[in-house]
């Protein structure tokens, strides 16, 4: 990525930045993104004391020319991510004109431990327009962290509803709530995290995991150990 587009740079690259050039390259162009675009400004500017001191141009000029620097095509300084041995979490929006979404995926793929989201309808202001989904989205990734940290194991909830939609028998025979549950389980969740994140009662999500070790024929015995079976399962469908 060696400098911005020709129309990221008539819109943003310049001194003073009207809010339809803002809007322009922070949002998509759909209706929705521009409206969220707007609700975004509306909050910035809503704030009348304590703000930041606003970036003047020089020091903008300064971002452009490291933005400029990093993005000379080095495939060997690029390949030096693939070191980095911690969780990372990716995001962007999927009409990102100034770093395109393509650039995600790739320092996505390049780093061992990377978390990719894309979110919809969104520009290089996805963080403002989807605020909330980053919110719960970031939490969700620290939580796994910390789950893992405990001893507990931790999967991608896009990997497990990948691998749930692709189940057959004998998990085509739970139903969508013990589906919901059983995902869950296989991202490292106690029964009360489960609970919480179901909105349910703790004997429900009991009820509904004896369900689950019944339709999948494991008979009573060490709960743990049926609890590991029926996650390994639900994995190898």
């Amino acid at each position: 990525m060696h400098g911005w587009a020709a129309d990221v740079i008539g819109a943003v690259g310049t001194p003073q930045t009207s809010p339809a050039e803002y809007l322009s390259v922070f949002f998509a162009a759909s209706a929705a993104s521009q409206q969220a675009g707007k609700e975004a400004l509306g909050r910035m500017y809503a704030r009348t004391s304590g703000r930041d001191e606003t970036t003047d141009w020089a020091t903008r000029e300064a971002q452009y020319d490291a933005v400029c620097a990093w993005g000379i095509p080095d495939h060997a300084a690029l390949e030096r991510v693939s070191a980095i041995d911690i969780p990372v979490f990716v995001a962007n929006g999927d009409s990102d004109p100034m770093i395109l979404p393509r650039y995600s995926y790739l320092l996505a793929g390049l780093i061992p431990q990377a978390r990719l989201k894309i979110y919809p309808d969104a520009a290089h202001g996805f963080l403002f327009q989807h605020h909330a989904d980053f919110a719960a989205d970031v939490t969700e990734f620290l939580d796994a962290l910390d789950r893992v940290a405990d001893g507990g194991s931790a999967l991608d909830p896009e990997v497990v509803a990948q691998l749930l939609a692709r189940s057959r028998h004998p998990l085509g025979e739970l139903t969508p709530r013990e589906r919901e549950v059983l995902a869950l389980m296989a991202e490292g969740r106690s029964n009360a995290a489960i609970a919480d994140a179901l909105v349910v009662g703790g004997g429900a999500v009991e009820k509904h995991i004896n369900n689950i070790f019944t339709k999948l024929g494991l008979a009573p015995g060490d709960r743990d150990h049926r609890r590991v079976l029926a996650v390994l399962r639900y994995l190898g469908t």
